[in-house]
């Protein structure tokens, strides 16, 4: 039997089976305004209020910002102090990745978020001091990186590998580009993880539509199909096909 962390999002445990495979890396994936963080955000803080040790770590934003996005919906990470670590990360410092694989390793999370890889690839620095440049690289990778979005590449598999040597449970917010194939920024994660979560958004006449799709998910079976997806005021509503928003 499969052991599950719960999601505590309505709705998308029922098309999980009951939730995300326990110490599986899962990628969220979507365009801008489809609401990966938010819905992370919420996994996260609910299981922090359950109990868990979790840790959200951004590349985007500062740690005041994402308490005042997640009070918002009336999550309040004062009231999960201890068991919610928000570490927020600015790529224009040496060794970032190295740090938070460290923070990672030391304190055994239970759930980890990290918000996003595309900001990790398209930053124009090295993110970790083992891959600082091409000439470094050159004698202990085979075949050679012959461009920076390679030598990125490998800075994001060095992230997910360890990751999956553990028991800790792992999403991974990413971003799809129109008109490029593929659902990640980067070209590579969307293979390197368990599973994958799509997030749509369109505008219609009236308001937005967006929706959910679960693209792929090892280890588990779970519901296939374009779900209906909502933003609510309390947070993320996820119904099956045969119900209405």
């Amino acid at each position: 039997m499969v052991s599950r962390v719960k999601t505590e999002i309505k709705g998308l445990d029922n098309l999980l089976q009951g939730g995300l495979p326990k110490g599986s890396i899962t990628m969220i994936t979507g365009g801008p305004g489809t609401g990966k963080s938010i819905l992370c955000q919420e996994i996260l803080y609910k299981n922090a209020a359950n109990g868990a040790k979790c840790l959200y770590a951004s590349f985007e934003q500062s740690e005041t910002d994402i308490k005042t996005q997640m009070k918002q919906f009336g999550w309040n990470p004062d009231k999960v102090k201890g068991k919610l670590k928000i570490l927020s990360l600015d790529l224009s410092g040496e060794g970032v990745v190295d740090y938070l694989l460290e923070e990672f390793n030391k304190s055994k999370f239970d759930l980890v978020a990290i918000d996003s890889i595309a900001s990790l690839y398209i930053n124009p620095i090295p993110a970790s001091k083992k891959h600082m440049n091409l000439v470094e690289i050159n004698d202990t990778v085979t075949p050679i990186p012959s461009t920076e979005g390679m030598l990125k590449k490998l800075e994001i598999r060095d992230i997910i590998k360890p990751m999956r040597k553990s028991s800790t449970t792992v999403l991974l917010i990413n971003q799809i580009i129109p008109g490029q194939p593929g659902y990640s920024r980067d070209e590579v994660s969307e293979y390197l993880c368990d599973s994958l979560v799509k997030l749509n958004y369109s505008g219609v006449a009236g308001g937005a539509s967006r929706s959910l799709e679960i693209v792929k998910m090892r280890f588990t079976k779970f519901s296939e199909g374009i779900m209906p997806l909502e933003i609510t005021k309390k947070g993320i509503l996820v119904k099956s096909l045969d119900e209405k928003l």
